[in-house]
């Protein structure tokens, strides 16, 4: 991505081209000259690290969108994309987050701990949840929401519409554990990617019914949990505005807000050279790298994405 500090807002500027040319250090490969084989090449890790006390309060951040969600529910069929995801993070629970290696770490305002407790006769993961979570309707994030989430997108009952089954169809079952606050996950058979699980955390008020995990989340997002709160989901104008949560019981958002808005992929180096937007994801356009980079202000920053490749081979 690429980003530049506006008004009282110093924005990291970030601009994700790993998969450009991940050999070269992905820079903007210049065919004029060939790089020796002693040049020092860019970090393939390079974020800018800030300690939070060093990063400024207040600003609203511009995010451009490559299109407009419509569902948020992420886990509704037509919710599982990455712009719904984007959006959530900031609003509802995500419990795990990878550090600079991959490594993913249960969040503390969300769980004091997540380990697996038992291997046999079944694998048992056990949660213990932060006693100050809770839902923006004032209800405690608990057993009731994991227990739901569970059997909703365990794929046994077709009227949920779900984006995928893939770990909870291993989930046998989920208990409680000392209290509502501790939740025993049991797997039917060794489920190795467990950390993947329960992110996003949705209220079992949602993953109960299945109109409401269907329906109740189409253009609306009516329960949060996280530092930010939805203000509005404006269709006219293809914008999602989050604002500072009062509510949030873990450190307060350093930012006022942040804008999504939505606009056509080509056209998002435009509008961060009109300074529109305040960062945008190059993504693999060698081209929208270079315009940001004649951006003056700018900052380009590089980091490995979770991108794949998947390739099979008929071997008949």
């Amino acid at each position: 991505m690429s980003a530049r500090p506006r008004g009282a807002l110093a924005v990291a500027s970030v601009c994700a081209v790993a998969a450009v040319c991940p050999s070269a250090g992905c820079g903007v490969p210049d065919p004029s000259r060939q790089a020796s084989a002693g040049e020092r090449q860019p970090p393939a890790y390079d974020v800018n690290p800030q300690p939070r006390d060093r990063v400024r309060v207040g600003g609203t951040l511009r995010w451009p969108l490559p299109e407009f969600p419509a569902q948020f529910n992420f886990h509704h069929v037509n919710g599982g994309k990455g712009t719904v995801a984007l959006v959530l993070q900031g609003v509802l629970p995500f419990l795990m987050r990878a550090d600079e290696k991959a490594v993913p770490h249960p969040v503390p305002e969300f769980l004091e701990s997540a380990r697996v407790t038992a291997t046999r006769p079944r694998q048992v993961v056990t949660y213990r949840i932060n006693r100050r979570a809770h839902w923006s309707d004032g209800r405690p994030v608990g057993y009731a929401d994991f227990a739901a989430q569970a059997r909703a997108l365990s794929g046994r009952d077709p009227r949920f519409q779900v984006a995928t089954v893939t770990g909870y169809r291993e989930i046998a079952k989920v208990r409680r554990g000392a209290d509502d606050r501790e939740v025993e996950v049991v797997f039917a058979r060794p489920y190795a990617d467990w950390r993947s699980l329960f992110s996003p955390l949705y209220p079992a008020s949602t993953s109960r019914n299945p109109r409401t995990f269907n329906d109740g989340w189409v253009n609306r997002v009516p329960v949060t949990a996280g530092p930010f709160r939805v203000r509005r989901i404006d269709g006219t104008a293809k914008s999602v505005e989050l604002v500072r949560d009062p509510g949030w019981w873990g450190p307060p958002a350093k930012l006022d807000g942040i804008v999504f808005r939505a606009m056509d992929p080509g056209a998002m180096p435009g509008a961060f050279a009109n300074g529109e937007v305040d960062l945008m994801d190059v993504g693999t356009d060698p081209a929208a790298l270079r315009r940001a980079a004649e951006v003056r202000g700018a900052r380009i920053r590089r980091a490995g994405g979770p991108d794949w490749r998947h390739l099979t081979f008929n071997a008949a």
